[in-house]
């Protein structure tokens, strides 16, 4: 039995509408993601589009080459418009009204000057091609880079099918009938072919890109402690190897601060827990802008921290934890109206360029030493390694 137009048409839209569903369904799953919710939406919206061209026999004629082409265009706005806000660039859908409605009236217009449709098919294949070729543009050059896999592959998906709306848009006209875009012949059928393909490729292909974005958020919480935004224990140690790596390859030297809030549990057992985040909070926010932009600052466990500085040696080192401690101590914690005196105690300990004690373990057992004698010398103090 061949297949023609209707029936590929009518496929395409049960493909689409059941694809939609799902985007929205799982958007709706991950608290509107950013970007799937209008992904989601653009989808559903260019279904309608095919729909009301499949449903032609009951709709007025004047109205189905119009109204289809005015959903299919703002569906495919919105799929654009949902690229740019995965990226982080937001925009009202008021502007996206202003963008799309001035192409809607065009083709309309275009489509009552010339009743054969010529123009119209050009200018929405046009404008089809202008709005999946900046989604994929979007994508594949201005996601985070960390995401360029996945982003890579929907910006091209994307991509090639506004390609082939240009070439749509520059096709002979089949049988020299009507130019619609859905009317009889090859490539009209081609064209209805490819929206089924389009619809299941692109699905996917967005699936993978908020997969691994999921994915990414996931190492983040593991690698960054939510209540300091310093690294975790798991990220230092992990990175840590890496930097200790490169100080002995570069023959550089290395220094590690350990660094402990002091009477700490009194903060808690005194003012609450409460009180004691907000220690811990305002404990990381004044120690990150003080340390260069190579160092690795990082919760080492409870109201323990530790700063990795390659590079740095005794000197250096000891010049940085002193400031760290008069910082720390010229700034109390205001918590409900009560200022709460903090002071911390600091432990050093590095490695000469070259050294074999260039390791992370061995240092951080110096400075844990260092550090138990810097309390024993009545805390808020900083004492070097042996």
């Amino acid at each position: 039995m061949m297949l023609d137009v209707v029936t590929i048409a009518t496929l395409s839209v049960v493909v689409s509408a059941t694809l939609s569903g799902g985007l929205l369904l799982t958007a709706w799953s991950l608290d509107w993601r950013p970007g799937l919710k209008r992904w989601g939406l653009g989808s559903l919206v260019q279904t309608l589009g095919g729909m009301v061209w499949v449903l032609r026999d009951f709709v007025p004629s004047s109205l189905v080459s119009p109204g289809s082409q005015a959903l299919a265009l703002w569906g495919a706005a919105l799929i654009w418009s949902g690229a740019r806000v995965f990226n982080g660039n937001p925009r009202g859908l008021g502007r996206l009204w202003l963008l799309v409605l001035p192409a809607i009236a065009v083709g309309a217009w275009l489509g009552w000057r010339e009743p054969r449709g010529v123009l119209q098919m050009m200018w929405f294949c046009h404008m089809s091609f202008l709005f999946f070729g900046a989604a994929g543009w979007e994508l594949m050059f201005r996601s985070h880079p960390r995401l360029k896999k996945s982003t890579w592959v929907a910006g091209f998906v994307h991509f090639v099918y506004g390609v082939f709306h240009l070439i749509r848009a520059v096709a002979p006209v089949d049988n020299g009938a009507s130019a619609a875009y859905m009317q009889a012949g090859w490539m009209s059928l081609l064209s209805a072919a490819t929206v089924v393909v389009w619809k299941v490729v692109m699905t996917f292909a967005l699936f993978g890109v908020v997969g691994q974005r999921l994915t990414l958020a996931l190492e983040e919480q593991l690698r960054i402690d939510p209540l300091t935004k310093s690294l975790t224990r798991r990220a230092l140690m992990a990175e840590g190897v890496g930097t200790m790596k490169l100080c002995s390859r570069t023959k550089l030297p290395c220094a590690l601060l350990l660094l402990d809030l002091d009477y700490f549990k009194s903060v808690n057992d005194r003012y609450g827990h409460a009180a004691g985040d907000a220690a811990l909070q305002q404990f990381g926010a004044l120690i990150q802008p003080a340390l260069r932009e190579s160092d690795l600052f990082a919760r080492y466990g409870g109201e323990e921290f530790v700063v990795l500085m390659p590079g740095a040696g005794e000197t250096e080192a000891w010049a940085v934890a002193e400031r760290l401690r008069a910082l720390v101590a010229s700034r109390p914690v205001v918590y409900q109206d009560t200022s709460i005196e903090i002071t911390v105690s600091i432990g050093v300990a590095w490695a000469d360029a070259g050294s074999d004690a260039l390791n992370l373990e061995d240092l951080l057992a110096r400075a844990d030493h260092a550090l138990y004698q810097a309390k024993d010398d009545g805390r808020n103090k900083v004492r070097r390694a042996a």
